[in-house]
């Protein structure tokens, strides 16, 4: 990993921080800073990495349809370059913010698409989005 790479990184990780301490606006700055290096570098991985915090900021924020937006831009970028596990991120992303919009059958319907990818590259996390759809509440049958 280059020095721009890592600042790129640094970047976005300080974002994840001060946004953990309720920084909102810092956070949303280094952000944008670790995005703009990561499209100039044109790093598939680190632009989406980017986005998928940035998605997360937002969902912290309940700010859902920049949320969903920004998981949405994740998942297609990160399907397009083959990047199985960001885009496995992104879908669980997507799956959060549908649950926090008590949007229950999509956010079961994304989450169990998030399992299936992680499961399928055989990835660490697949546990934890098993768990999260146990916790789940099942929709209501008519």
């Amino acid at each position: 990993m280059g020095h721009h790479e890592r600042i790129c990184s640094l970047l976005a990780d300080l974002a994840v921080v001060v946004g953990r301490n309720g920084d909102y606006i810092q956070a949303e700055e280094y952000l944008r800073e670790a995005l703009m290096l990561a499209s100039q570098l044109g790093e598939q991985y680190l632009i989406c990495g980017v986005l998928a915090k940035q998605g997360n900021l937002y969902l912290t924020q309940q700010k859902f349809d920049l949320a969903g937006q920004t998981f949405q831009k994740t998942h297609d970028l990160a399907e397009k370059a083959g990047l199985q596990e960001l885009a496995a991120n992104a879908l669980f992303g997507l799956a959060q913010t549908a649950a926090a919009q008590a949007n229950h059958l999509e956010a079961r319907r994304l989450g169990q698409r998030s399992l299936a990818l992680f499961r399928a590259i055989e990835h660490g996390d697949a546990a934890i989005i098993e768990q999260w759809l146990t916790h789940l509440p099942l929709p209501h049958q008519n």
